[in-house]
């Protein structure tokens, strides 16, 4: 039985920050070129009015480092401590592993539809 690879979530980063460094970092962090994607998207603070971004990492496989890195991740969740990553010397990312949640579908019944309804409307 394949594993699941995990992915992860870092919810809020400077606006300086790219998808190409979090890559990197990752990579670096556990040893090897492990990360398959980086995808982001920016947001504006309520209060403060001032950009950020969220990334959400996915991997090509999953890897002893990797491992390690979900468990302690894991650990820190259940202890109610933030998971925070260094990734120039000042600076730190929160860090979350990433649950996707299931979109409850739409259930569409056959119907005869009305004379003059055109696409689902009247």
């Amino acid at each position: 039985m394949a594993s699941i690879i995990p992915s992860l979530y870092i919810f809020r980063a400077h606006s300086s920050c790219t998808e190409e460094q979090v890559q990197a970092v990752f990579n670096a962090l556990l040893e090897e070129d492990i990360v398959k994607n980086v995808s982001s998207k920016w947001a504006k603070d309520r209060n403060s009015e001032e950009d950020f971004v969220m990334f959400w990492i996915t991997f090509k496989k999953t890897s002893k480092n990797l491992e390690d890195l979900i468990t302690r991740l894991q650990e820190d969740t259940a202890a109610k401590v933030d998971f925070k990553l260094e990734y120039d010397g000042r600076h730190y990312w929160k860090v979350i592993l990433n649950v996707p949640r299931e979109k409850p579908k739409a259930v569409i019944k056959p119907r005869i539809m009305e004379r003059g309804e055109i696409g689902g409307r009247i």
